[in-house]
């Protein structure tokens, strides 16, 4: 088994209780919102992303040229679940799609829709007595010595002390799919693995945002080190996918690769805090794949 049931559960409410609204007005720096349905789209420079699945065995698209529909750069992650990113003019876009749709050749398409980081909108609980009252059988050597562990939301809510009998992390690998992850942090750093970065498919996971951070914090911060918080799963290695940018936002396409660069890399568990409206079928297809592959998406 790669995840321990308590472990997941009480991540997936931690992750709920911790990361739970989207960020208003997020930026997109120097690209375009535009909506399609309930979704947004990114454009630039009058050019806005799709996402296209090409019938295995078909010949060519003939709707490409029709549109002026161009193929982009794409990472392996996400080409080997079949998509392929594509530009077409801002104006054009529902009507490539019915195109694409209808085309022999493609089996599905899909507008690229922004997602953004989600963020929490509530205070550290900070009460008298609100921690002994939620844990009464707790010894004093049980408590944790981070000096932030009692104004802790999440694991107040969820009771996570109560889980850590049972399990504490150890030999799970969290995959943080998010604006990446600060590498020097002091409740992070002995207990991280490689990661990857789906906007400049490399390496390099550095958050240059926080989200990130902040969502890797609430699911592994090393306990009993004297430093800040403490992690649902302390003893839980972390796995930083950077898939937004430093304005917070991504898009299904980074997402979706991330999801897929985390299962096919050991990860147990992969915790997405982000969001966004609008359906999408490769983002579907991303989490199923991960599930096949025996990882808990949360």
């Amino acid at each position: 088994m790669r995840f321990s049931g308590v472990l997941g559960a009480t991540l997936a409410l931690a992750t709920l209780a911790g990361c739970g609204m989207q960020a208003p007005g997020v930026s997109l720096g120097k690209q375009v919102a535009t909506r399609l349905g309930n979704g947004t789209l990114y454009i630039r420079d009058g050019q806005a992303q799709i996402l296209v699945k090409r019938r295995p065995g078909s010949a060519a698209i003939k709707s490409l040229s029709t549109f002026g529909v161009r193929p982009m750069a794409v990472g392996r992650s996400l080409s080997g679940l079949g998509w392929q990113k594509m530009s077409v003019p801002a104006g054009r876009v529902s009507e490539a799609l019915s195109a694409l749709r209808g085309d022999p050749a493609v089996q599905a398409a899909s507008p690229n829709f922004v997602r953004k980081a989600i963020v929490p909108r509530f205070a550290d609980v900070d009460v008298p007595g609100i921690f002994e009252s939620l844990f009464p059988g707790l010894t004093a050597g049980a408590v944790p010595n981070d000096p932030l562990f009692k104004k802790q939301y999440a694991p107040q809510l969820v009771k996570a002390p109560d889980a850590w009998g049972a399990s504490k992390g150890s030999g799970v690998v969290v995959a943080v799919v998010d604006t990446g992850v600060d590498l020097g942090h002091p409740d992070l750093k002995d207990h991280l693995v490689g990661g990857w970065n789906t906007f400049a498919n490399s390496a390099d996971a550095k958050d240059d945002h926080g989200h990130g951070t902040h969502c890797a914090g609430i699911a592994a911060a090393l306990a009993n080190n004297k430093e800040g918080v403490v992690g649902v799963a302390p003893e839980a290695t972390i796995m930083p996918v950077k898939v937004l940018a430093g304005d917070g936002s991504g898009s299904d396409e980074t997402v979706a690769a991330g999801i897929v660069w985390a299962a096919d890399h050991g990860a147990g568990v992969i915790s997405l805090s982000l969001g966004g409206p609008g359906e999408s079928q490769v983002l579907g297809e991303a989490v199923a794949y991960a599930l096949k592959k025996g990882a808990a998406v949360v």
